[in-house]
């Protein structure tokens, strides 16, 4: 239901940043990796300081074992991070160092 809302919000609103990442997110629950990569990708073009984009795409990179990519988007991710997103910076911190970044 949640997939078919977000898809839909799209199809009205493109541009919609926010839809994009929680399609993102739900296409990472369904193991989506290519699908969630796509979404986040767009994303982070629409809305360059959006500091969920960049943590959903390193989860990508990281899963399709491109892990410098990975890295470079868990370290925007930190730079943009809001108050709201505190609780994710040190999971994004734990992997970057197990990525040698």
């Amino acid at each position: 239901k949640a997939l078919a809302d977000f898809t839909q919000a799209l199809t009205i609103h493109p541009n919609l940043a926010a839809a994009r990442i929680g399609r993102g997110f739900i296409y990472t629950k369904k193991d989506q990796w290519d699908l969630a990569l796509e979404d986040f990708d767009q994303a982070v073009r629409m809305a360059p300081q959006e500091a969920l984009a960049y943590y959903g795409r390193a989860l990508c990179f990281s899963k399709k074992g491109d892990q410098q990519q990975a890295a470079g988007d868990f370290r925007s991710f930190i730079q943009y991070a809001k108050p709201e997103h505190k609780r994710f910076v040190p999971i994004a911190h734990q992997i970057l160092s197990g990525l040698g970044g």
